[in-house]
């Protein structure tokens, strides 16, 4: 039990900026009601948060394929592919159209709260 306990701590110890940028991603989540305000504000540019949600959905398809394919492929082949040039380019899109989407609720509030919820889902991420 006392070495269990000291493990915990010791991940604690390693891990405790990431802990905080996904305790501040979800504060922000719930303090400014987000997920109401982007699905039913009528403020929000309906066109941008459609082309937002069709470019994040290529992208998290493309990533979804390259963790698929990247152990069959060899390191030097990796980057000939479609895949990671699509993928960031319409992970870039969508990000841009959502900004613009929601631009009209929180104004430069919004480049903040996007950067923490990017920081929060990468370090999520990071801890799997």
């Amino acid at each position: 039990c006392g070495m269990e306990r000291a493990r915990a701590r010791e991940k604690l110890k390693e891990h405790w900026d990431s802990l905080l940028w996904i305790l501040s991603s979800f504060a922000l989540l719930y303090f400014t009601e987000f997920a109401s305000n982007v699905l039913l504000n009528p403020l929000v540019d309906r066109t941008w948060q459609a082309i937002s949600f069709i470019s994040l959905a290529v992208a998290s398809y493309c990533v979804i394929k390259i963790a698929r394919r990247t152990p069959r492929l060899d390191i030097s082949n990796w980057d000939s592919t479609w895949t990671p040039t699509l993928g960031f380019i319409s992970g870039l899109l969508g990000l841009i159209s959502f900004i613009i989407s929601v631009w009209s609720i929180w104004r430069y509030w919004t480049l903040l709260m996007v950067s923490i919820l990017f920081m929060g889902f990468i370090s999520a991420v990071s801890l799997f």
